[in-house]
């Protein structure tokens, strides 16, 4: 009489690799972002929305994203008059959790909140500063 225990052993395997997620290797997704002049401890014009064309001009956004060591990096335009948009964003290989963060091309003291531990099936809002943040959100 032949074992039926080699089958059995090869189709749990065969169901474990079938229910593995796939590699995310070259995905992508879209987040939401929006910029804004500053978020500084006692600082003034806090929060404001900023246009991209406003003096000094942003003409690009350059979008990192993180996770396990590896990182993406995506740049979008800035439009002329607008201050928010939905960028897609490369992700690095892997499943994730990512981190994201943005700066405005140009701006010395630009930076973002870091948005941590999401995946590449949720909804992410981003708020780039253009003028600084010291917030804990931006640590």
């Amino acid at each position: 009489m032949k074992s039926v225990r080699p089958l059995l052993v090869l189709a749990a395997a065969a169901a474990l690799v079938a229910a593995a997620p796939p590699p995310a290797k070259g995905a992508s997704m879209e987040i939401e972002w929006e910029l804004l002049t500053a978020a500084l401890q006692g600082g003034r014009n806090n929060g404001y929305a900023r246009a991209c064309d406003a003096a000094p001009g942003v003409k690009q956004l350059t979008f990192t994203v993180e996770a396990a060591g590896k990182k993406a990096v995506t740049s979008a335009p800035c439009t002329a008059g607008g201050n928010r948009g939905v960028v897609k964003i490369s992700l690095p290989e892997g499943a994730g959790p990512y981190t994201v963060t943005a700066v405005a091309d140009g701006l010395a003291k630009s930076k973002s909140e870091r948005v941590k531990g999401f995946t590449a099936k949720d909804v992410v809002h981003l708020r780039i500063y253009a003028e600084g943040c010291d917030q804990a959100a931006c640590e």
